[in-house]
C-alpha cells in the first residue's frame, strides 16, 4: 500500500486537538479506544486512518447513516467515535468497524486492540506499556503510585474523552481496583 493522499476529511482526522474532538458530535456519542503495545509512527497512523475512511464515512445502522470520525489521540491510542442519536444502534455496524480497524492495523503490522491486555502508563520517558504482571511490581517497589497516567480503554462516552478521562490516574478506574 503506497503512501495515501490525503483528502480533506482526512486531513482533519489528523489534525484535530484533542480539545476540540469532532465538533459536530455530541458528548453523548459512543467511543471505542484502542491501543498498540508499541508507539505507532505517523505514516502508519495515516495509513491506519486512510484505510478506516470508508468505513467511518458511510457507516449505516439499520439504513441509517451514522455520523462518525476516527483519530489518533496520541502515538498508541485510535479514538473512534459515532451519534447514534439518530438512529438504534447495530451489532452488526459495530462489528463491522472493529474489523475495519483491526483489519487496517494488521495491513501495517499494528494489532489495535480494545481491551487492556496489560497497562499503558507514562513515565518521565515518555509513553510505556507493562504487562498486568509488572506494573503490579512497579506499583510493589513503588516506581509508580496511584498518581502515574495511564490509558484507560473502558471509557466509552465522546464526552469522557473530551474530559480527559482516557488519560487518568492509575486510583482511578478499572486500575485502581486491580493494583491498589
Amino acid at each position: 500500500m503506497g503512501t495515501p493522499v490525503l483528502i480533506p476529511r482526512l486531513r482533519r482526522m489528523i489534525e484535530s486537538s484533542s480539545v476540540d474532538l469532532f465538533p459536530d458530535l455530541p458528548d453523548s456519542s459512543r467511543a471505542w479506544l484502542y491501543a498498540a503495545i508499541s508507539p505507532i509512527a505517523a505514516q502508519q497512523q495515516a495509513m491506519i486512518l486512510y484505510a478506516l475512511e470508508p468505513t467511518i464515512s458511510k457507516w449505516k445502522s439499520h439504513g441509517t447513516i451514522i455520523p462518525a470520525h476516527a483519530i489518533f489521540l496520541d502515538e498508541v491510542t485510535l479514538l473512534v467515535a459515532a451519534d447514534f442519536s439518530g438512529a438504534e444502534m447495530s451489532g452488526c455496524s459495530i462489528d463491522r468497524m472493529i474489523a475495519s480497524v483491526r483489519e487496517a492495523g494488521a495491513d501495517v503490522g499494528v494489532e489495535l486492540v480494545d481491551t487492556p491486555r496489560g497497562v499503558h502508563h507514562w513515565d518521565t520517558d515518555g509513553l510505556r506499556f507493562s504487562t498486568r504482571e509488572h506494573f503490579a511490581e512497579l506499583v510493589r517497589t513503588r516506581f509508580v503510585d496511584g498518581g502515574t497516567a495511564v490509558l484507560d480503554l473502558t471509557v466509552i462516552t465522546l464526552g469522557a474523552v473530551r474530559s480527559g478521562r482516557w488519560k487518568r490516574g492509575a486510583n482511578e478506574g478499572w486500575h485502581a481496583k486491580a493494583f491498589f
